[in-house]
């Protein structure tokens, strides 16, 4: 309950425009800050110290939210806590970090020496920002012979070093994805830094990538870092509030949605993640029963395309791809016939690889009864409602 309050904290001054509780299209305006930076400082040294991990990680997102950096004094200390647990300790960082603290070197320091790999992790890419020739050797090792989530740090530091050396690291690593040696976890990150990269090695490494994956026909291929890791509560945002493609204008999820596509409340119990990716990604490749869409083709001119709703001798009722009702009189009908997905596929093109990834962990949520964000202390957040707006 403190965790989901802190959250709704954090959005105070810009309120999402959906309900989170009931799922209502309620949008509201901007707001102040000052009275929740003024409860925050109020009760950050009890929040951060007496609580459970999910209730400190939502503090420090909430700090960091509002760039209340009269909390650094506080952080730093959190950071520097040896009993603390390892996450909690590296989004310190990341929050000071973010704050480019004046003591930023020497929490990176006592980071660097700590026994929680987590933290240890976070320090790369603020070293990598500070002093890239410190933390190329140890870049290098992580890149080639690290865990997944080693491999996935080493690459989100990378990507902000403009050094030769950096670039033959990327290179490296997109032959090693191309020979299936480079873990899920860490793929969108290597696939982000190499497509933003401006030397010549990298972008033919990249280029002989995707040349490789068009040969193959492997159109699902830039998309495989999706089926590991993503914030659920940032795809839950992109399911519910995306401004072009709002997956509940089409899709009912937890008992709210629209209608043209199917229920997705527990697709993530009847399917695979390769199957929800491939849906995305490419909705053609397999049709939902009963969502195959029909093209109606009248005699008045007037033509149709949709899932069909309820269909009778008097009447044929759809949803076509805006989610609304169409009613066709079967008298005026000429041809009737088999047209692609309502869903468009271009999602592959309008998301980010790391938003693609957070949709995906929202969708691995949808199960009954799953919670979304469940942390290990059991605070996590019961499903929120995905609505359709009105």
């Amino acid at each position: 309950m403190r965790e989901e309050a802190l959250h709704q904290l954090s959005t105070w001054a810009e309120p999402f425009d959906r309900d989170r509780l009931v799922g209502v299209y309620r949008p509201l305006p901007v707001r102040d800050a000052q009275p929740v930076l003024a409860a925050l400082d109020a009760h950050l040294a009890s929040l951060l110290t007496d609580s459970t991990r999910s209730v400190k990680r939502a503090v420090l997102r909430a700090v960091e939210e509002f760039k209340f950096t009269a909390a650094s004094p506080r952080i730093l200390a959190l950071m520097s806590d040896p009993s603390e647990d390892g996450e909690v300790r590296a989004e310190a960082l990341g929050v000071l970090s973010d704050f480019d603290d004046p003591k930023l070197l020497e929490a990176v320091a006592l980071a660097g020496a700590s026994n929680a790999p987590e933290l240890r992790m976070a320090t790369l890419p603020i070293l990598a920002r500070l002093s890239p020739k410190q933390a190329l050797p140890i870049l290098t090792l992580m890149a080639e012979t690290g865990s997944a989530a080693e491999q996935q740090a080493s690459f989100t530091a990378i990507a902000d070093l403009a050094d030769p050396a950096a670039a033959d690291l990327l290179a490296a690593g997109l032959k090693r994805l191309l020979a299936g040696e480079v873990p899920y976890l860490a793929q969108v990150e290597l696939l982000d830094a190499a497509e933003a990269s401006e030397f010549p090695v990298v972008q033919t490494a990249f280029a002989d990538l995707q040349a490789h994956w068009t040969v193959h026909g492997d159109t699902l291929a830039p998309y495989r870092g999706a089926l590991e890791g993503g914030d659920a509560r940032k795809g839950w945002r992109l399911f519910n509030q995306h401004p072009v493609l709002a997956c509940t204008h089409c899709h009912k999820a937890n008992g709210e949605g629209g209608e043209a596509g199917p229920d997705l409340s527990d697709i993530a119990e009847r399917t695979s993640s390769e199957y929800i990716r491939e849906s995305i990604i490419d909705p053609n490749a397999a049709i939902a029963p009963g969502f195959d869409v029909v093209a109606f083709t009248l005699s008045d001119g007037g033509y149709f395309a949709g899932t069909i709703a309820e269909e009778t001798p008097e009447k044929i009722v759809i949803w076509d791809a805006a989610g609304t009702k169409q009613e066709i009189d079967p008298a005026k009908v000429l041809d009737r016939a088999a047209a692609p997905s309502s869903m468009p596929p271009i999602f592959g093109l309008v998301l980010k690889r790391s938003e693609m990834r957070d949709l995906m962990a929202f969708m691995k949520t949808l199960k009954p009864g799953d919670p979304i964000g469940q942390s290990d202390d059991g605070e996590g957040e019961t499903a929120t409602r995905a609505t359709h707006g009105e």
